[in-house]
C-alpha cells in the first residue's frame, strides 16, 4: 500500500510524486536566510547614506562592500550554482573583514575621544567607554552578521532534493515489488 503523500501508481506511469509545491523546507530556509542578509545589508546601506558616512575611502568602504554583497546575494537567489555561491562567499569574506576593520576603527575613535575627555582615566575605564562611545559598534557588527547569514543561507544547497526524489523512487520500486510478490 502506498503512503498517503504519494500520488499515482504503476497505472499512472509508476513514478511517485509528492503532493507539495515546488519548494521544499530546505529551499525556504535558504531563501529566508539570504533575504534576511539582504535586508540587513540594505539597512546598513541606507543608514550609512542617510548619516553622511561618505567622506573618504574609509567611510565609503562599508557602503561599497554592502552593495557588492547585495549584488552577490541577488545572484545566488537568481541562479544558485556553485560559482555564484563561491562569489558570494568571497564577497562575504570581504564584508566580514570590513566589519572587523570597522569595529577596530570605531573602538579607536571612541578610545581617542575618551582619552581626550578624561586624560587621567584608567585603562579599563577608557576601554569601557570606548565600547559605548560616539562611534557605534552596531553598524560594523551588522556587516559581520549579514555575511554570516548569507554564508549559512548559501551553504544550504539543493542536493538533498535530488536525494529525496531518488529515495521516493526507491520506495516506490520496493512497494511495487511487494505488490507483485503478493499477487
Amino acid at each position: 500500500m502506498m503512503p498517503a503523500n504519494f500520488i499515482g501508481r504503476e497505472e499512472l506511469g509508476g513514478t511517485p510524486k509528492r503532493r507539495r509545491s515546488g519548494r521544499t523546507a530546505r529551499d525556504l530556509h535558504r531563501r529566508v536566510l539570504l533575504y534576511l542578509s539582504g535586508l540587513v545589508l540594505t539597512v546598513v546601506v541606507g543608514t550609512l547614506a542617510l548619516t553622511g558616512h561618505t567622506q573618504g575611502w574609509v567611510e565609503l568602504t562599508p557602503l561599497a562592500i554592502s552593495c557588492l554583497g547585495l549584488i552577490a546575494i541577488g545572484n545566488v537567489l537568481y541562479e544558485p550554482d556553485r560559482s555564484a555561491r563561491a562569489l558570494l562567499w568571497l564577497t562575504c569574506a570581504l564584508i566580514a573583514i570590513g566589519g572587523c576593520y570597522g569595529i577596530y576603527v570605531h573602538i579607536d575613535q571612541n578610545l581617542d575621544a575618551a582619552r581626550t575627555i578624561e586624560p587621567n582615566a584608567s585603562l579599563f575605564a577608557a576601554i569601557g567607554s570606548s565600547l559605548t562611545g560616539s562611534s557605534p559598534l552596531i553598524a560594523p557588527a551588522l556587516l559581520i552578521a549579514a555575511s554570516v547569514l548569507a554564508v549559512f543561507g548559501s551553504a544550504i544547497d539543493r542536493t538533498g532534493d535530488n536525494e529525496e526524489a531518488e529515495l521516493d523512487s526507491l520506495i516506490a520500486q520496493a512497494l511495487s515489488r511487494l505488490d507483485e510478490q503478493e499477487e
